[in-house]
């Protein structure tokens, strides 16, 4: 089976050099690596394209992760598709553990991402990182009801067959939240898979697009846009509905207190949603 992996980034050469650096690191290797250069102006696309021979550089106008993840699927000859975006990097063993899941007949498949903070002043319960999904939320199967609660999916540690990839219709192209309704229409057809191994490492700095200095209306966006997939979907349960509205209801209560989505996730922790 052949495999492609998808790069988006947009002005981040330091970082799509390292990303680029742990793809050719892996212990079973992709038989492509596509990056979309999203319209960066730090001389990303010449960086990749001096270091790195045989790595196809596809540009965009600024058009968004969605966007560029759906031009980097449409352009790669892979039956199978990795997603790593470029403050991530994937650890040696991903597409070995990815490839071992899809074998037991999951057209998607997802492992664990360690997320590591740069903000000096956050230590994560003294870790010094969190994992997504945290140990409870580790489903595999039919998990769209599940996926409601929350995205514990990561773009960078999800792989999907072609197949699959082109029934979902790809990736919204509106931000935010694009990943999050991306996942939720999937699981709505297909079972999905999961790797049980930390397979990437994911670095939260200030210009993630998860990061925001008020979340209020940003979370609320998504949160309208996740509602939005539910009322369409046949997995949806009369308590799926009360408790989206205590969700809206934290939103609004303290949305302005979130720094990123870290923050979002462990309010709704708190208050066992």
């Amino acid at each position: 089976m052949r495999t492609s992996c998808i790069i988006p980034t947009f002005n981040r050469r330091d970082m799509i050099v390292r990303a680029i650096e742990s793809v050719f690191a892996q212990t079973l290797s992709v038989h492509e690596i596509i990056v979309v250069d999203d319209g960066s102006t730090d001389g990303t696309a010449s960086e990749v394209k001096r270091r790195f021979q045989g790595v196809r550089v596809v540009s965009t106008k600024n058009c968004g992760p969605g966007h560029a993840r759906n031009v980097g699927a449409d352009c790669a000859n892979g039956d199978l598709l990795f997603f790593l975006d470029s403050d991530d990097i994937w650890h040696e063993n991903h597409v070995h553990a990815l490839l071992y899941s899809h074998s037991q007949g999951d057209e998607a498949c997802y492992g664990v991402t360690k997320n590591i903070s740069l903000f000096s002043h956050e230590s994560y319960a003294d870790q010094g990182f969190f994992l997504i999904p945290d140990h409870w939320q580790r489903f595999s199967g039919w998990i769209k009801r599940e996926l409601f609660r929350w995205c514990f999916l990561v773009p960078s540690s999800f792989s999907i067959t072609r197949k699959a990839y082109m029934q979902s219709g790809g990736f919204p192209e509106d931000y935010p939240g694009e990943d999050w309704v991306f996942f939720l229409r999937l699981a709505e057809q297909h079972r999905f898979g999961f790797t049980d191994n930390i397979i990437t490492t994911r670095y939260m700095h200030g210009a993630n697009l998860c990061c925001n200095k008020d979340l209020t209306t940003e979370a609320g966006l998504i949160w309208g846009r996740v509602c939005g997939e539910m009322l369409s979907s046949r997995w949806v349960t009369d308590e799926d509905a009360i408790w989206a509205r205590s969700h809206a209801e934290l939103i609004k209560q303290d949305g302005y207190k979130w720094k990123n989505v870290q923050d979002w996730y462990l309010a709704a922790k708190h208050r066992l949603l």
